[in-house]
């Protein structure tokens, strides 16, 4: 009996019957469904950051109607091998419903409210382990090697801890476990005030076996000690998460110190953290769906090499440049530190090997005090900072009486960095996908119908000729002979 009636239900799909189950379907064959997401995707906005948060009513009203049309055709769907045509537009309707039912509660800009996300967080990420329950101890060095951690300290290029000082000054630690390995970092006081109590924590867990990662945040007192979860308001904090989806599309994002920000001992730690984090691949945000977010961007100016979603290069690729991205991070991944740059040339690759070679070519004495005087104590990290940093190499003499850069190598690695920077400015202020992040028409209908299968255009046959001393022979002077052209030897 359960045969007949599946066979009943497989021959009505096909001829466009609705089933019992289906009774408000009106797609009842494959090229119903082909048809309307292909009018579907046509008519959809460009995908931008409002598409994509919920707050462009247009395209809320069309993923309402299509998620009512998913609901009501989910049956069929599956029976004519459909589901996976509507898969993109699907996942981007359900995440669209998400985002409109928690708005003002996701701080972090998880599809979930802060709350929530809290509580589904791994044991493991909901406190900090013993050694460090009560802040970061003087002797983390110590600590650290006694555990068996990886444990290092940099200055960040990117984000200026929160606070009055906005120091960039971090130690991070790798902690291993089994499913679990953690990572957590303390801002520091800056150059100028080491000592200075600081109040941030960032811990991820990244789960290696399911390749789940998750985050969370903890607090400390104006003291530097007793950090609660940041979520809780405790010291202060306010309670609001920050959003890391902004600028880690990877999940982990890989160390990039400023130039000469770290010591000799530290350089092979970083190099082993940095593989760690690429050895991961992709991994899966918890509380969110990237695949939900639109096309990747940069389509044009060679980000995708890339930053494709982990469909390209196994070697190089990275997750996908979406609108959740701020576009305050790509322009400064391409122009300020470098990190992020399109195109590369052996000249480039060299000037940039050099500054990350720092620490191991002048002393530890020389490398603090190169610190000091780039960075006036505590200040952004720019572009500016980098050229400073090769004007005093060049310009301060090491223990051998010559300076620590020559003029010649100085002055080719200016040019190098200055010609790449050129470059990436150019795609950083022109690209409109990039600033303010958002996706073209074409694009965004071309990720919604990905997994279609789309048939080609029909070739429309050109006119018969017909000779009107030879009517009965065939069109377009095709024979029987081997000597003609015929419709199969085109």
């Amino acid at each position: 009996m359960r045969k007949i009636l599946f066979g009943v239900l497989l021959t009505a799909s096909f001829v466009g019957i609705p089933d019992v189950r289906a009774e408000s379907c009106s797609l009842g064959s494959r090229e119903s469904m082909l048809n309307y997401m292909q009018e579907f995707a046509t008519g959809f906005p460009a995908f931008s950051r409002a598409v994509a948060m919920g707050t462009n009513p247009d395209a809320n009203q069309r993923l309402a109607s299509f998620r009512e049309a998913v609901a009501n055709c989910e049956l069929n769907l599956q029976l004519t091998g459909m589901a996976a045509c509507f898969s993109s537009a699907n996942r981007l309707a359900e995440m669209n419903a998400r985002r409109r039912s928690i708005s003002g509660l996701a701080s972090q800009g998880m599809e979930m409210s802060d709350q929530d996300y809290q509580a589904q967080l791994p044991s493991i990420l909901k406190t900090l382990p013993p050694e460090l329950s009560n802040g970061l101890p003087s002797n983390w060095r110590e600590v650290a090697a006694q555990k068996g951690w990886q444990a290092v300290s940099y200055r960040s290029r990117t984000v200026g801890n929160p606070g009055p000082s906005k120091s960039y000054m971090r130690v991070l630690f790798k902690i291993p476990g089994k499913p679990y390995e953690r990572w957590i970092q303390f801002t520091i006081g800056e150059l100028n005030d080491p000592t200075r109590p600081e109040q941030l924590v960032d811990a991820i867990a990244v789960n290696t076996e399911t390749k789940q990662i998750s985050f969370n945040q903890f607090w400390r007192n104006t003291s530097g000690t007793d950090p609660q979860p940041r979520s809780s308001g405790a010291h202060g904090s306010g309670g609001n998460m920050d959003s890391c989806i902004t600028c880690h599309p990877n999940g982990m994002r890989e160390i990039s110190p400023a130039p000469g920000s770290y010591n000799a001992k530290d350089a092979p730690v970083i190099e082993a953290m940095n593989a760690s984090m690429q050895a991961y691949k992709r991994l899966n945000w918890q509380g969110l769906d990237m695949d939900a977010y639109g096309p990747a961007l940069g389509q044009t100016d060679g980000c995708v090499r890339c930053h494709n979603g982990y469909t390209g290069d196994p070697a190089v690729s990275r997750g996908a440049l979406t609108v959740m991205t701020a576009a305050s991070n790509f322009r400064h991944k391409l122009v300020d530190d470098l990190s992020m740059t399109p195109t590369t040339l052996s000249s480039r690759d060299e000037a940039l090997q050099y500054l990350k070679n720092i620490p191991l070519n002048i002393p530890e004495e020389a490398r603090q005090k190169l610190l000091t005087d780039v960075y006036f104590g505590s200040s952004p990290s720019n572009f500016d900072h980098t050229r400073r940093t090769l004007d005093w190499l060049r310009d301060n003499i090491g223990l051998n009486g010559l300076p620590y850069l020559t003029a010649a190598d100085h002055a080719r690695y200016q040019a190098a960095l200055n010609e790449m920077r050129l470059e990436n400015l150019a795609v950083a202020t022109n690209n409109p996908a990039l600033t303010p992040g958002r996706a073209s028409e074409e694009e965004t209908r071309e990720w919604l119908l990905k997994d279609c299968d789309i048939p080609p255009p029909r070739a429309v046959p050109p006119p018969a000729v017909v000779d009107s001393d030879g009517a009965d022979e065939p069109a377009n002077g095709a024979t029987n002979g081997s000597g003609g052209s015929s419709a199969t030897q085109q």
